[in-house]
């Protein structure tokens, strides 16, 4: 478990992509108690982060990562994976124009989706890239009882750095 600035943990997630960009998923929500929690799931590992908010510059942060177990990968996370994709530059203005029209086509995303994710150097020289997708939970699922462990322990060492800050009565 560490508490580090938000860049140094997402860091250390997007290292751990890099080896290996097939078969993550990335959920965003607020815990049972309301506190913003990311997870990335890979075939691998999961990472858990819990933050003290969303909408702040600098938010304090704890996170931990253990093994993806047998339970995490019967649960079902029915979500195309998440990753980084390349997109030429006939799909991409065709995204963008459908994002000015608030409307995007599900065949342009579906098949956009359907390109494997790729690693961050690899798309070093692409023009466009989307990155996604993130799925917005406003409940997050539970995968295993291990995850629901160290989503208790997360939450309790975020309180405890409120607490040490003196601002923990802030979040009650």
């Amino acid at each position: 478990m560490s508490s580090e600035q938000i860049e140094d943990i997402i860091r250390k997630v997007y290292e751990r992509y890099n080896k290996n960009p097939q078969g993550w998923r990335v959920v965003i929500g607020n815990d049972d108690k309301g506190y913003p929690t990311i997870l990335f799931y890979s075939p691998e590992e999961v990472w858990e982060l819990k933050l003290d908010s969303f909408y702040k510059p600098n938010p304090i942060v704890v996170a931990s990562s253990q093994p993806t177990s047998k339970e995490t990968e019967d649960s079902t996370l029915e979500s195309p994976g998440y990753g980084f994709r390349p997109v030429d530059d006939r799909k991409a203005r065709a995204i963008i124009e459908s994002l000015k029209k608030k409307s995007l086509p599900s065949e342009l995303v579906k098949n956009v989706l359907k390109k494997e994710p790729i690693s961050l150097e690899e798309i070093r020289d692409e023009r466009m890239v989307l990155h996604g997708p993130i799925i917005h939970a406003p409940k997050l699922p539970i995968i295993s009882e291990q995850q629901v462990d160290l989503d208790i322990k997360l939450r309790t060492e975020l309180q405890k750095l409120l607490m040490n800050r003196g601002i923990g009565s802030m979040y009650a």
